[in-house]
């Protein structure tokens, strides 16, 4: 059974938000899902902890730097405005560097929820399908429902979008073109 570690710029660090940061996001901040969370084993609920870390991680390029180079996660990280990228008064404050900031608590404690409901990192139903025929009966698929809605849904999103920037899987359909050619 895997640990959740979840000390600030430590090395084996898997969490970036505790059991208890957790239960307390969902009590404070999402009562209406509270239930949803709780009824969960413990267990469950702390390697969705570490699930949501792992992904965001994966997914997510923050502003600024880590900290240390070898601690295991992204944060804490250094130079990271607080007002993340609309700080524009010329007066920047930053992001203490040794903490994790709440905003990435609750992001990792929503996305935990949200894998209790949803593997957001499996295909969507009936991906690969266009149609399925058989004795003359015919299912045709949306094709533009069988795009992922990727990883990081948009609950999530909102609380980390202004530190950083999203990098979707290859089979979203959002995200940015990196490079173009335009052939006259």
């Amino acid at each position: 059974m895997t640990t959740l570690v979840s000390t600030a710029g430590s090395e084996t660090a898997n969490s970036y938000a505790t059991l208890a940061e957790a239960n307390l996001f969902h009590q404070t901040v999402r009562p209406a899902d509270e239930t949803v969370w709780l009824q969960e084993a413990e267990s469950t609920r702390e390697r969705l902890l570490i699930m949501s870390t792992r992904l965001i991680d994966q997914h997510w390029q923050f502003i600024g730097l880590k900290k240390n180079t070898d601690q295991a996660l992204q944060w804490p990280r250094q130079g990271c405005p607080k007002d993340g990228r609309w700080s524009n008064d010329g007066t920047l404050d930053y992001l203490a560097d040794d903490t994790i900031p709440q905003f990435l608590k609750d992001a990792t404690g929503e996305l935990a929820r949200v894998l209790i409901e949803t593997d957001t990192t499996g295909d969507p139903d009936g991906a690969g399908f266009k149609q399925i025929a058989m004795a003359g009966m015919a299912v045709t698929f949306d094709a533009s429902d069988r795009i992922s809605q990727g990883v990081i849904r948009s609950s999530v999103y909102s609380f980390l979008r202004k530190y950083g920037y999203y990098k979707p899987s290859l089979n979203s359909s959002s995200g940015q073109i990196g490079i173009a050619r335009v052939i006259r």
